[in-house]
C-alpha cells in the first residue's frame, strides 16, 4: 500500500472513530440527562408492572387507582371456608385480609432510582427488553382474623349431649348421648393467615374437632337397674335454701363413679359461695343454728349417704352433726364443710355406678344407678338408742326478784345410736357391719335464778277499841286453857 492511501485510509478511521465517540458522548449525555430527568419525576419507570398490570409513566397514586380499576375486580370477593359437610362465605377484608397497593405502587416507583447513576441507566435500558413485575402482598390483621373466627365458632361449636337414663321403676333404659364440636380458633389462625397472603385463595379448611361426651353409651352399658334410692323431705317454703338444695344436687345429678374409684361429694360440688350461686341458710355450728352460705348442702350429703349405705357402697369418710336432724333419722345424717368436713366413699362394686338427684316437691331424691350383678338387700339397724339428759346451769342474778327464774337457752337432750348394716343377697347373708355409733351431745340449759329479796311489808294498825254500848257489858278474853284447844 502506497503512503497516499495509507494516509487515507487513517484519516478515515479516526473520523469513524470520531464520530463513534461523539455518539457515544451524545448517547451517554442522552440518557444521563434522560436518568436524572426521571429520577427528578414521580413518575414508575416504563417496563414496570404490577400484577401484570401496565403502571410505566404512572404516578404512585394513579398506579394504585389503575390496580383499582384494573386488577382488583379480578381477585375472589368471597372465600368458601368449609368444615365437613357445610361451609360458610366471608369476604378477604371480613377475614382481616388487607392489599397493600400503595406498598407495591412505592416498590414499583423505586425500580430504576435505586444505587448509583450506572446502576440506574443499567436498570432503565433493561427495563426496555425485558419488563419487571412487582406482586402485590396481602397482609391479615391478626385481630380482625382472631374476631371473625370467634364469632364464627358461636356458630359452628356445638356441645356434646352425655348419654344417659330413663328410670320407670326398678329397670334403665340407656339413651345414647350426641358428639359435640368445636372450631380450634388458634389452629385455624395460623392456617388462614399463610393461606390469605395469597390474594387469588378462593377456599380453605377450617378446623374444626370432635368432641365427645363426658358420659358415653358404652360408660353407661353397665346400668340397667336401680341399686339404691332415698329422698328425705324440705321445707319448700324456705326459698334460699331450697335455692341452695337445687343447685348442689343439680352439680351431684348425672355423676358417674367408676369401680374402685372414690367419691367426694366437695370435690364435686366445689366451694359454697355466692359468687358460684349459693345463698344464705341455716346451719349447725356446735349445736347452734347460724346462718351460713351454702345451708342445706348437708341435706343432699345425708340423703347421699343413705342411699350410699343401702347400695352397699363403702364409705370412706362420714361425720354426723352436732345435733340431730329433722329430715333423716339420728345416726343416718352426713355433714359436710368445705375444706374441713367432707363426705366420701369408695365404689366397691363391680361395676361403674351412676348418681341421679333431683328436687320433687317437698322432697330431694337420690338414686344410684348400677349393674344387676351389684343389687343386693341393705337393711339398716338401729340400735342402742339412748337419751343423755341435759344439764342445767343456775346463774344468781341479784336484779331478779328472789323466787323468779328466766330461762337464757333452752335445753336439749343428747342422744346416742349405733347403726348398723345387714347385707343379703339371693336370701342369705353376706355381710353384717358395725358401721357407728354416734353420740349427739346434749345442750346445757342456763337459768338465771332471782335472788334479790322482796321489801318487807310495813306492820299493820291496831284496830281501835270498840265502843262500848251503854247497857252492854264488856266482852271478855278466852281463858287460856281455851286457846290450846
Amino acid at each position: 500500500m502506497d503512503a497516499a492511501k495509507k494516509q487515507k485510509l487513517i484519516k478515515t478511521l479516526l473520523i469513524v472513530l470520531g464520530v463513534l465517540i461523539i455518539t457515544t458522548l451524545v448517547t451517554g449525555l442522552s440518557l444521563l440527562t434522560t436518568a436524572r430527568a426521571f429520577a427528578r419525576s414521580d413518575q414508575i419507570a416504563r417496563g414496570v408492572t404490577i400484577a401484570g398490570v401496565n403502571v410505566g409513566g404512572k404516578s404512585q397514586a394513579d398506579a394504585v387507582e389503575t390496580l383499582h380499576i384494573l386488577w382488583v375486580p379480578t381477585l375472589p370477593d368471597q372465600i368458601q371456608l368449609r368444615y365437613g359437610q357445610e361451609s360458610v362465605s366471608m369476604s378477604p377484608e371480613e377475614l382481616g385480609a388487607q392489599l397493600q397497593l400503595e406498598q407495591a405502587a412505592a416498590a414499583a416507583y423505586a425500580i430504576g432510582r435505586e444505587g448509583g447513576t450506572i446502576h440506574q441507566l443499567t436498570t432503565l435500558l433493561r427495563l426496555r427488553r425485558q419488563p419487571q413485575d412487582v406482586p402485590v402482598a396481602c397482609e391479615v390483621d391478626t385481630v380482625i382474623l382472631r374476631s371473625a373466627l370467634v364469632e364464627l365458632a358461636q356458630d359452628i361449636n356445638r356441645k356434646p349431649k352425655n348419654a344417659t337414663v330413663e328410670v320407670s321403676g326398678d329397670n334403665v333404659s340407656v339413651i345414647p348421648g350426641e358428639v359435640g364440636r368445636s372450631l380450634d380458633v388458634d389452629a385455624t389462625q395460623q392456617t388462614l393467615s399463610e393461606m390469605l397472603s395469597d390474594s387469588s385463595v378462593t377456599e380453605a379448611e377450617l378446623i374444626v374437632k370432635t368432641v365427645q361426651p363426658a358420659i358415653t353409651k358404652d360408660m353407661l352399658a353397665n346400668l340397667d337397674t336401680v341399686l339404691a334410692r332415698y329422698s328425705t323431705p324440705f321445707n319448700a317454703g324456705n326459698r334460699d335454701r331450697t335455692h341452695n338444695l337445687r343447685l348442689a344436687i343439680g352439680l351431684l345429678n348425672k355423676t358417674i363413679v367408676k369401680q374402685g374409684e372414690q367419691f367426694s361429694l366437695n370435690g364435686t360440688l366445689g366451694p359454697r359461695l355466692s359468687e358460684s350461686g349459693y345463698r344464705q341458710a341455716d346451719i349447725f355450728v356446735d349445736g347452734e343454728v347460724v346462718p351460713s352460705t351454702g345451708g342445706g348442702v348437708c341435706q343432699v350429703a345425708s340423703t347421699l349417704y343413705n342411699a350410699a349405705l343401702l347400695a352397699n357402697l363403702q364409705i370412706s369418710q362420714r361425720r354426723h352433726h352436732s345435733r340431730p336432724v329433722n329430715y333423716v333419722p339420728s345416726g343416718r345424717d352426713a355433714t359436710v364443710y368445705y375444706g374441713q368436713i367432707d363426705f366420701k366413699f369408695v365404689n366397691s362394686l363391680k361395676h361403674p355406678i351412676l348418681i341421679l338427684g333431683n328436687l320433687d316437691g317437698n322432697r330431694l331424691h337420690v338414686r344410684i344407678i348400677g349393674s344387676r350383678q351389684d343389687k343386693y338387700n341393705v337393711e339398716l339397724i338401729r340400735s342402742g338408742v339412748s337419751t343423755i339428759p341435759f344439764e342445767v346451769k343456775e346463774t344468781s342474778d341479784p336484779e331478779l326478784e328472789e323466787g323468779k327464774r328466766v330461762v337464757e337457752k333452752k335445753g336439749r337432750n343428747g342422744t346416742k345410736v349405733t347403726l348398723t348394716r345387714v347385707v343379703t343377697k339371693d336370701g342369705k347373708q353376706v355381710s353384717r357391719q358395725v358401721l357407728h355409733t354416734d353420740t349427739y351431745r346434749p345442750q346445757r340449759e342456763e337459768v338465771r335464778v332471782g335472788t334479790k329479796k322482796k321489801p318487807e311489808e310495813p306492820p299493820p294498825d291496831d284496830a281501835p277499841d270498840k265502843p262500848v254500848v251503854s247497857g252492854q257489858p264488856r266482852p271478855q278474853s278466852p281463858p287460856k286453857e281455851a286457846e290450846r284447844q
